[in-house]
């Protein structure tokens, strides 16, 4: 049961992990297309122009976490195999 727990944390913080990548590279992409826009003449909304300049347009899909990310990551794998595995009283 330790081990099919573990896996089970593993998996979950992989899939947070992809979502949160996933999530980023789509609103990249999204990113990229408004600037594409701009470059074009094509007028794009205030609102448009300072979600590009937060993003990163055209970046590559990256599972790496940032700073936040991998701190929320690794508590919730410390609390969740701290349960599986440390000596039950």
């Amino acid at each position: 049961m330790k081990l099919a727990g573990t896996g089970f944390c593993l998996s979950v913080a992989y899939f947070c992990a992809f979502n949160t990548g996933w999530y980023e590279w789509n609103a990249n992409g999204a990113a990229a297309a408004f600037s594409y826009l701009a470059s074009t003449n094509i007028a794009i909304s205030q609102g448009a122009q300072t979600f590009v300049a937060n993003m990163n347009p055209g970046a590559d899909f990256n599972l790496k976490p940032d700073l936040m990310q991998g701190i929320f990551l690794i508590s919730m794998l410390v609390m969740q195999m701290g349960q599986i595995w440390m000596p039950k009283k």
